[in-house]
C-alpha cells in the first residue's frame, strides 16, 4: 500500500492555460515580418539564380564553337598571355580545369578590372566572334578568387 498516489485537495483547481487572442497590432507586426523574410529570400534566390551556374566553360566553347558563336555568353577561365601593360586589352583564357587543357584568345573592349593580372581566375561577358578563330570578344570582365564562383 506504499504505492498510493495522494488524494486531491478539493481546493486546489488544475489550470488550464488559455491562449489569448493576438491584438490587431501584434497581427500586422506578425504579417509585416513574414512579407519582410518572403522579400529576403526571394532577392537571394533571384541574386544566385543570376550569378550561378550561368558560366560556359572554355572547353565547351572551344569543343563546340558553332553552338555558341555570335551568342552573348559568360566564361571563365585563367588568364594567362597578358604583357603586363595596362593599356593592352589582349590575353588568353585558359580553362579553369587545367586537365582539360583548352584556351580561347580574349580581346578586352572596356576597361582591365582592378587586380587583373595573368594566374587570376576571371569571369568574362561577350561573344566568341567565329568559329574557326576561337576569338573571344569580351565587353565585361570580372575579377575574383575561384572559390567565389
Amino acid at each position: 500500500m506504499g504505492n498510493e498516489e495522494p488524494a486531491a485537495i478539493p481546493d486546489q483547481e488544475e489550470k488550464i492555460a488559455v491562449p489569448r487572442p493576438m491584438s490587431r497590432r501584434r497581427k500586422k507586426k506578425m504579417v509585416v515580418a513574414i512579407v519582410v523574410i518572403v522579400a529576403a529570400l526571394a532577392v537571394v534566390l533571384w541574386g544566385w539564380s543570376s550569378t550561378g551556374g550561368s558560366f560556359v566553360s572554355i572547353s565547351s566553347v572551344a569543343n563546340n564553337p558553332s553552338v555558341y558563336a555570335g551568342k552573348s555568353i559568360e566564361i571563365r577561365g585563367v588568364v594567362s598571355g597578358w604583357n603586363g601593360d595596362p593599356s593592352s586589352r589582349n590575353f588568353t583564357l585558359y580553362d579553369t580545369d587545367a586537365s582539360m587543357n583548352k584556351s580561347l584568345s580574349v580581346t578586352m573592349t572596356g576597361a582591365l578590372p582592378s587586380g587583373f593580372e595573368n594566374g587570376k581566375t576571371v569571369t568574362a561577358k561577350g561573344q566568341l566572334d567565329g568559329v574557326q578563330s576561337l576569338h573571344f570578344t569580351a565587353t565585361d570582365l570580372a575579377v575574383g578568387c575561384a572559390s567565389k564562383y
